[in-house]
């Protein structure tokens, strides 16, 4: 019980510090108070909180201070206060764009997603005794300062502090790190991102039951992916909070989105090192598919993105560690892939035939062009999200490409090592892209 009541109130405290950061971010969309809107805003402040959390880690590595939950906690709740005083903030429009309205078919595949992620955090194996994970938190737990920097044979690219930084704060109170404080951080990084997946989706204005079903089959895809050692399943979620970005940055013109997608990918990199694949890329979608009067806004918040993606690599070289370590290809490995069970392609491709089924129908609605008599619905007339995916998917297969011809390794063994891990990281993007491809647009109520 003392484990459990651990884990909610560290839980609590990251979100906590993640939503009084965010009341900072520039205003937009995400952070009201409706009920409808509390899913999404506290699925964004926990992934905010746990960049706060590796952002701690990295800059007291890098300027030579301990990392302590406490201080962490009362900077946020400080943040919180300041807020709160200066009030009222800048002012956000409420003419909401007209939705259609959810069935009970939706309500009904939101509560069998939910299902799957409680079972297979449930049924992940998660040992405290054998794993690098743990480790890593405990010693940010109790004596404040980060493991993943000690020169391991892959290097400090493998050992990223994002996980370790969140599950300290799940163990927080009792003092001690648990397979329960693991299993609490997995869930709500697989619970945010299909909470972000969906909202993604319902900015690009897709069918909310037909789109709530591909988050199902989002889940089922998640499922097998479930541990404390890899960090497949908190890049994804970084990768859902920046696609919901991406997607109201370029339908709503959002600041807000943007600066959190810009956060979520520049982030990555301090959460496992397919984050250097994918943070790049998603930065360079996000500024080239801006539109013109707003692209020096882009860029700028671009170049706070790429500043989060070289304080790891900065804390390594101010400890004197090799970025990369001597085996490259074990840094984006994940454990579950090198087994080598064959069982779990069954679960991951559905999404990923999904999204290859799409990309017929998208690239039509992307080159169309409009006339007088060309019958769309309002939900297909903004192209420019759709074009961003594009452009984000295209950057990561030029850098998968790449990574593969200079790994010194057979290239079939390259691919059964990480890919199966990028993968599943990678997800979000097909759900999301299956979903604007193949989807029919919401109908006006």
């Amino acid at each position: 019980m003392t484990e459990l009541s651990s884990a909610v109130l560290g839980i609590a405290a990251l979100s906590v510090v993640g939503r009084c950061l965010l009341s900072w971010f520039p205003p937009g969309d995400l952070g009201s108070h409706r009920p409808s809107e509390w899913c999404a805003t506290w699925a964004a402040s926990y992934l905010l909180g746990t960049i706060a959390a590796a952002v701690a880690v990295a800059l007291g590595s890098l300027l030579g201070f301990e990392f302590s939950c406490g201080w962490i906690l009362a900077a946020g709740a400080s943040a919180g206060i300041a807020r709160w005083l200066t009030l009222p903030a800048a002012l956000v429009p409420r003419h909401e764009v007209a939705v259609e309205a959810p069935r009970a078919a939706a309500r009904l595949a939101w509560v069998l997603a939910a299902l799957i992620a409680i079972l297979a955090v449930w049924r992940a194996d998660i040992s405290t005794f054998t794993d690098r994970w743990a480790t890593d938190a405990q010693a940010l737990l109790s004596r404040g300062f980060s493991a993943g920097l000690d020169g391991g044979s892959a290097g400090p690219i493998a050992s990223p502090p994002i996980d370790s930084a969140a599950v300290a704060f799940a163990a927080f109170a009792r003092g001690a790190v648990s397979a329960l404080a693991a299993r609490a951080h997995a869930f709500c990084c697989m619970i945010a991102t299909l909470i972000l997946a969906e909202r993604a989706m319902g900015v690009a204005r897709r069918a909310p039951t037909a789109r709530r079903f591909l988050i199902v089959v989002l889940a089922i895809a998640l499922s097998v992916v479930v541990s404390a050692e890899d960090s497949d399943l908190t890049l994804a979620s970084l990768f859902a909070l920046g696609l919901w970005g991406l997607i109201s940055w370029t339908r709503r013109a959002d600041r807000r989105a943007m600066t959190l997608a810009c956060a979520a990918f520049g982030a990555m990199s301090l959460a496992g090192a397919s984050g250097w694949l994918i943070g790049p890329a998603g930065l360079l979608a996000l500024v080239a598919t801006s539109a013109r009067p707003c692209r020096k806004s882009a860029l700028q918040a671009a170049g706070g993105g790429a500043a989060l993606l070289l304080l790891w690599p900065l804390a390594a070289w101010r400890h004197g560690v090799a970025f990369i370590g001597e085996e490259p290809l074990a840094a984006m490995a994940s454990q579950w892939s090198l087994g080598g069970e064959t069982w779990l392609a069954p679960w991951i491709a559905p999404i990923w035939i999904a999204c290859g089924a799409a990309f017929g129908p998208a690239l039509g609605r992307c080159l169309r062009r409009e006339s007088a008599h060309t019958p769309l619905e309002d939900a297909d007339r903004a192209r420019r999200d759709l074009a961003a995916l594009f452009v984000l998917g295209t950057a990561l297969a030029i850098a998968v490409a790449g990574l593969l011809a200079l790994v010194d390794a057979p290239v079939m063994f390259a691919a059964k090592a990480w890919l199966p891990g990028l993968l599943i990281t990678c997800a979000p993007l097909a759900a999301v892209f299956a979903a604007r491809g193949l989807l029919r647009g919401e109908r006006q109520p």
